[in-house]
């Protein structure tokens, strides 16, 4: 575990939240997702290697780790680290300048978390435009419209342990 994150793990020990370590620290993330987000900040991926599961207590919202980033589900029940835009490209199918507009958003949008808490969709993700690496979060209906609320990862965690972001239904 990098020193780094000792503080959180602290966090989500005493709130409840299952997580497993990645014992090996190893990152291996499939050929897709490297390909098309060339440009993740080294502050995740240095949380990609050091977890492999992060899950609220109540699990409504979850960090996306490197096992939710290797292959698209087909499982109806099961969510993809995509999950959104596929929701989004299905509702503009047939409108070829919406579905460039979907897609041309997520290609510099990088899913961190997801979340079904308080009854609808919504996820927290890193802007990749000019490398800015900024935190943003969205939610249904329109998914891609963002606001800000981070501007890097570790002020997103410092957050989260502040209370000031609430990960799921029956975080405190």
């Amino acid at each position: 575990m990098r020193k780094s994150y000792e503080k959180f793990v602290d966090y989500i020990q005493k709130n409840g939240w299952q997580f497993c370590i990645n014992e090996h620290e190893n990152l291996k993330l499939n050929r897709e997702i490297t390909s098309r987000y060339s440009n993740i900040c080294e502050e995740y991926l240095e949380f990609l290697r050091c977890f492999e599961k992060v899950v609220t207590p109540d699990q409504t919202a979850w960090f996306l780790c490197v096992p939710d980033y290797e292959e698209i589900s087909e499982s109806e029940d099961k969510f993809c680290f995509n999950e959104f835009e596929q929701i989004s490209l299905d509702v503009a199918e047939g409108d070829s300048e919406w579905t460039q507009e979907i897609t041309n958003f997520w290609d510099k949008t990088f899913p961190i978390i997801l979340s079904t808490s308080y009854g609808y969709y919504s996820y927290y993700a890193i802007d990749l435009t000019d490398n800015s690496c900024k935190i943003v979060y969205g939610e249904e209906p329109e998914f891609e419209e963002t606001e800000v609320v981070a501007d890097c990862f570790e002020e997103f965690l410092g957050m989260i342990m502040r209370g000031e972001i609430v990960l799921g239904e029956s975080d405190d």
